[in-house]
């Protein structure tokens, strides 16, 4: 399992959990945070909070999440994204970009 940070104009961040494995593997969805801006509050499931109802994640498969932050201002931010399976291992992706004062984002 790996974890992926896409950056998207507007700036659109999308977090990727990624089986590359040759099995399937189950995945806790609560376990799955991000993307989130280092600073503000994180992103999780609508159901967080409430049990969670893992699913079976094919071989080479990814479950994602995608936020939009519009808005922000400029300056440069950290972006991260986890995944804590049952055993309680971590798996973890950082990036970073700029929002400029026109609004482009750029990845950085």
């Amino acid at each position: 399992m790996r974890v992926e940070i896409e950056i998207l104009p507007g700036p659109r961040l999308r977090a990727l959990l990624l089986n590359d494995a040759y099995a399937p593997v189950q995945v806790l969805r609560h376990g799955f945070v991000g993307p989130s801006i280092v600073g503000l509050p994180p992103s999780v499931e609508a159901t967080f909070g409430s049990p969670d109802e893992p699913l079976l994640l094919q071989p080479f498969t990814y479950y994602g999440r995608e936020r939009e932050f519009a808005g922000l201002a400029a300056g440069d931010y950290q972006v991260a994204a986890t995944y804590t399976d049952e055993a309680g291992e971590t798996t973890t992706a950082e990036s970073g970009f700029a929002v400029a004062a026109e609004g482009a984002v750029s990845p950085g």
